[in-house]
């Protein structure tokens, strides 16, 4: 006899049955984001040694403290603004706006003084989540929560890590022609098993757009739901900049050989599994950012690129025009050193090395309503490189 499959499997089944394959943006929509049983419901999911996954800001508070750096450069190229905003989404639990925030009211208290951190967070749970994290940093005064879009503001729009996560469909090249992979339910094996159809033209173009290589069974990812993002930026600031930092990469390179499986992945309890399809609701799905899409996407809406560079090369230029590697040098140099300083370097090394996160991770920067030439006094953007186009 069959086992039964969990309630957010057992919809999913019966939704195909009924509607037959599904985009697997839809499958992945409902995996991650249900708002009962999705990956993303549960505000009290960790991350770091105990969770699934590390990210840069469960290493430590240091990433919020570069980070602060490069927010009060940028509120200086603004021209000081009074009053700023810094946009966030996907900020998880609040914990890298507490550390930034607690670091832009030590080091930068004029900047901080008219800053309001502006969470973009439709989940109650999580705004609650938010709210208990800023709070408990004494910083309950310094965060709003629209339940309503606002007015476009002056400042930075940011996100880390969550444009890997937005839904994406998928697509393969076959016999000359794109195909999208779909996701069915296959009674005999009980489980969810991949279908193809043919691409629709729109899912066709947007490959093409995207310099996917049309190459027999090449398989990639088409964030649509990550370029409507992108597109929709400038709702949130209308004149300042856009910092998005996330795995992945951009141009020609992107589509490397290695990629030709696509790049799309499940992960838990720090383990990489290739079979997205299995359990949905308790592993997290991701995949690489094409970074080059989502700077056309806003480019539409009148960005322009300021700056790109990997996480280590941007850290190791925030600490060094920030001012953080002056003030840890004499901490370092007492004997015996000051123990908060050396965590403070575990967690420099641990975010730029080449070989941890260093590497992997990229930050595009984007201006709107200034000169691109405003990059050039952004902590952060000293070691920037041409932004790799598709042509």
């Amino acid at each position: 006899m069959a086992s039964t499959p969990p309630p957010l499997a057992g919809r999913l089944r019966e939704r195909m049955v009924r509607e037959g394959p599904l985009p697997f943006s839809a499958f992945m929509r409902e995996a991650l984001y249900h708002p009962l049983e999705g990956y993303y419901s549960d505000p009290n999911r960790r991350i770091g040694r105990g969770g699934d996954f590390y990210t840069s800001v469960s290493t430590g508070p240091l990433f919020g403290t570069l980070l602060a750096a490069t927010f009060a450069s940028m509120w200086d190229a603004l021209g000081r603004p009074a009053c700023w905003h810094v946009a966030e989404q996907g900020a998880h639990d609040g914990r890298l706006a507490a550390d930034a925030l607690s670091a832009l009211r030590r080091d930068w208290p004029v900047a901080a003084e008219g800053l309001r951190w502006r969470f973009l967070e439709d989940r109650p749970a999580w705004r609650i989540r938010q709210q208990d994290t800023l709070r408990a940093a004494g910083l309950a005064d310094a965060g709003e929560w629209p339940e309503q879009p606002s007015e476009a503001a002056t400042g930075v729009f940011f996100s880390n890590e969550l444009a890997d996560a937005l839904p994406f469909d998928l697509v393969v090249h076959r016999a000359g022609a794109w195909r999208e992979r779909r996701v069915d339910w296959d009674p005999v094996a009980a489980a969810f098993a991949w279908s193809e159809v043919p691409a629709e033209p729109e899912l066709a173009a947007q490959a093409v757009a995207l310099g996917v290589p049309a190459l027999e069974g090449w398989t990639a990812e088409i964030p649509g739901e990550a370029l409507r993002w992108a597109s929709g930026w400038s709702r949130s600031i209308a004149r300042g900049f856009c910092l998005t930092i996330d795995y992945g990469g951009a141009g020609p390179e992107f589509y490397n050989p290695e990629r030709a499986r696509g790049t799309f992945r499940a992960y838990s309890a720090h383990r990489q599994e290739a079979d997205v399809l299995c359990e949905p609701g308790t592993r997290d799905i991701t995949a690489h950012v094409p970074f080059h899409g989502l700077a056309a996407a806003a480019r539409a809406q009148g960005w322009e690129v300021a700056g790109w560079c990997d996480q280590h090369r941007f850290l190791t230029a925030a600490a060094e025009t920030g001012g953080w590697l002056q003030r840890i040098g004499p901490a370092l140099a007492r004997r015996p050193p000051d123990p908060e300083a050396q965590a403070a370097l575990r967690q420099f090394r641990a975010l730029s090395h080449p070989g941890i996160m260093g590497r992997a991770f990229h930050i595009l920067a984007m201006v709107r309503g200034l000169d691109a030439g405003a990059a050039d006094s952004i902590h952060g953007l000293k070691y920037r490189r041409p932004f790799p186009e598709v042509s």
